[in-house]
This record gives C-alpha cells, structure tokens and sequence, in this order.
C-alpha cells in the first residue's frame, strides 16, 4: 500500500513540477494532465492522484477506455481509443465528475478519423457514430479536446463531421447535419441514401472485437496483403501498427484474446455480412448522382469497400488456420478430404477478396496506408504478391 501510494505521489509531483515550470513564465497558459493508463496505479477514476493535482490544471481523459461492451454477444473491457464505443467510459465519467464537483475543466483525449481499429484507411466511414461521439461529449460536459495521434489524422468526411460538432451552440439534429454533409459532397438527391449507408455501416461496428490483442497484432490493417501459411511454422502475428519485415505467421495465440479464434471468426462474419449491407446502400445512391458529385462519391466508397475486404481477409485467415490444423490432425481419410476441400474453397474466396481490392488502392492512394507505420500495410505490388502464393498453395493442395 505504501508503494501503491508513492505511486501516486510521483505522478502528481511529475505533473505539478511541469505547472510550476509553466507558471514561472506565464499565468495564462493551460496545463493539461491527461490520464493515461493511470488505472496501472490505481482503480478507476483514480481520485487520489486528482486530489493531490493543482486546482489550476485542466483535466484530460480518455473517452472510450475503461468500459466493458461486447462483440456478437462476448463481454470484455474495452482499453483503447474506439470509434465503435461511443463513450463516455466509466473511467471518463468518474474523473468528469470529480472535475465538475470541483469546479475544474475537463477535456478528453479522442481519435478522428480512425484507430487501431483499422488504422491503414483514412477514416471509418462510421458517421452516426462520430456524431454520437461529439453529442455525447458534450453532455459529459467536455470543453476541450485532443483528437489525433500520429495516424488517422487525414482529413475526411469524418474530420469534416466532427469539426461541425465542435463549437457552440452545437446542432441539436445530428441526421440533418449528416444529411448536409452528404448533400454538399454527393448532392442532395443522393443524400438521404448515403446517410442510411452510414447509418447501416455504424450499426455493423458493433460487431467488430475490439480488444487490446486483436488491434495491436491482428490482421486487418494488412487485410487483402496478409500472407496464408499452409507450413507449421509457429509464427505468432505481427504487430499491426508497424512495418514488420517478416508478417508469416500461423500462431494466433498473440491475438485472438479473450476472444479465442472461433469466435474472432463469428464476429468478423458478422461485421463483413452487416457492413457490405451498407456498401449497397452507398452504392444504390450512385445513380443518384452526376459529374464531379459521382467521382467523389465512388471515392468514399472505395473507403468503405475496402474496409469490408479487409474484414473478410481476417475472417479468412482465422477459417483458415483453424481448418488447416483440422487437416493435419486429421487420421480419417474421407475427413480429410473434405478438410482439404475446405481449405480450397477458403483460398479461393480470399483470391476473389483480394482481387476485389486491386482497383480499389489503383484509384486512392489513401488506403493502405498507415500513419504510424509510415508506409503502406497494403497496394497493388503487396496484393500481387499475396495473390501469387495463394494461387501457389492452390496448386499444392490440388485446387
């Protein structure tokens, strides 16, 4: 306990040398503390260390972190920046309060226009839920915000969306300001279509198994360009936010967590099957539009298009290492057929998926590309590629 509390004590110190400093030039300037991972310390909203703060420094949270939602029906605790949870988290509302019964200042840490969640796309084309986002920090009281790191800050639809929910008075009707959105970019007469796409985009994100494990080593950001390994090799997964050099890997135990790999599989389906729901949508409202209004609407949704293919990569990559080591556990013969029958069909789904994408980064140069990585985690050489040793495991295993 005396350790847990000098703890505490070292991070106010740290903060409070920081203010004097900044206060022995300017009296004016903000300080903001900002409350990162301070659950390490101590249990939410980590009271003792706000109480030992001085008044004068603004108070910063993270919106979405420390929360417990589900995926397709699984509880686990979200900890990571999230355009799928709106917030606030339980977390950001203990320390809002304590701040407001204070009378102090309260910001929030947020990402626009994407996360980790998929970091390798310029925004996530999930707009009812930016607009929740933005409604809801507002009635938790929040009057400042830090919203980028060092991806997802492309401008956007998204970033254009929250920047229109940033300022008072703020909108009441978030569909008109979505449907004026649409309307200035793809006209008026597509633009209740589009906001439906969206709508229908934003409901499918509750699909997606947001967990630490599962955005930090997963498959998606590399999606249409992650390799499938008929070898045993043993390889546990890249992370997702760098450019590792060697990304074969076989090994999901570094990712899946708390998930486990079957049902990673069933909420990836699902999220593929709800997304591509609203894909069509956006794509009906294409005959709605003409000119320079249908050229920038075929562009977004080449976003959302490839968003929904790299879904189905990490679905595909999930069915098939766990059918490939059916295959090769397998003793019965007639099993093992069907196994190896399976596992044709699965290459041969994720060649068409592949296939899908290579118009896709043709036309944009925006996807793929990773902003913390600082390269691209997917385009037309590194699909290539892929698609050269699927169609090489396909000979192997006589597909």
């Amino acid at each position: 306990e005396r350790v847990a509390n000098r703890n505490l004590e070292i991070v106010a110190e740290v903060i409070t040398c920081i203010r004097d400093g900044i206060r022995s030039t300017s009296r004016t300037a903000d300080v903001i503390a900002w409350n990162w991972s301070w659950s390490a310390y101590e249990p939410d909203p980590q009271e003792g260390i706000l109480r030992l703060l001085p008044e004068d420094v603004i108070l910063m949270g993270d919106f979405e972190r420390g929360i417990m939602t589900e995926a397709v029906g699984f509880k686990y605790l979200n900890d990571e920046y999230s355009l799928k949870i709106v917030g606030p988290s339980d977390r950001f509302r203990g320390m809002a309060e304590f701040a407001h019964a204070h009378d102090r200042r309260v910001y929030a840490k947020i990402q626009i226009g994407t996360t980790h969640e998929n970091g390798s796309v310029p925004y996530l084309p999930v707009m009812q839920r930016v607009a929740a986002k933005f409604q809801a920090l507002r009635k938790a009281g929040v009057t400042g915000l830090m919203s980028c790191w060092n991806f997802g800050n492309m401008p956007s639809l998204a970033t254009e969306l929250a920047g229109a929910l940033s300022w008072e008075p703020q909108p009441a009707d978030a569909e008109a300001v979505l449907t004026e959105l649409a309307s200035r970019h793809f006209g008026p007469a597509a633009a209740p279509k589009v906001v439906e796409g969206w709508r229908l985009i934003s409901e499918a994100m509750e699909d997606f198994p947001g967990s630490i494990p599962v955005q930090y080593h997963g498959p998606v950001s590399r999606g249409p360009a992650f390799p499938f390994v008929l070898e045993r090799i043993g390889e546990t997964f890249p992370r997702s936010w760098l450019l590792d050099c060697n990304v074969d890997a076989d090994d999901m135990s570094n990712w899946v967590s708390p998930f486990g790999p079957e049902h990673v599989l069933v909420c990836f389906r699902s999220l593929v099957e709800r997304w591509e729901k609203g894909v069509a949508v956006l794509t009906e409202a294409l005959a709605l539009t003409e000119g320079e209004d249908r050229t920038a609407l075929e562009r977004e949704i080449g976003v959302a298009r490839i968003c929904a293919i790299q879904f189905c990569s990490a679905a595909n990559v999930v069915d098939f290492l766990l059918t490939r080591d059916q295959w090769y556990e397998a003793a019965d013969e007639e099993q093992k057929e069907s196994l190896r029958l399976r596992l044709i069909e699965i290459l041969r789904a994720e060649e068409a998926n592949c296939e899908a994408a290579l118009p896709l980064v043709d036309a944009d140069a925006r996807l793929g590309f990773h902003g913390e990585g600082y390269g691209y985690m997917f385009n037309r050489p590194l699909i290539e590629q892929k698609l050269e040793r699927l169609r090489a495991t396909l000979v192997v295993l006589g597909g």
